[in-house]
């Protein structure tokens, strides 16, 4: 449901984005859920933390957001409402 939120606000602003699978890993390691591939200079990677996350999944997260080379939007579901979506 929270997933289907992001992918329908992308939708509706008529964005360009490709879609994570998690095929193979578990979920308590983290996945860019969506990369919004019209984002300048470079696309972005989308996160959904979901609620009650471990610490364990905080900081994967937090690695993988510093390893990449993508800027990261993050959306803390439960904290606050959906942030606004990167442009």
């Amino acid at each position: 449901m929270i997933d289907r939120t992001r992918i329908e606000a992308m939708v509706r602003e008529n964005r360009r984005f490709v879609t994570g699978m998690r095929y193979n890993l578990p979920s308590a390691r983290p996945l860019a859920c969506v990369v919004a591939s019209d984002t300048n200079p470079d696309p972005t990677a989308m996160y959904i933390v979901p609620p009650g996350a471990s610490d364990e999944y905080t900081v994967a997260l937090s690695e993988l957001v510093e390893e990449s080379k993508l800027p990261a939007w993050i959306w803390r579901v439960g904290l606050a409402g959906m942030p606004p979506l990167p442009r």
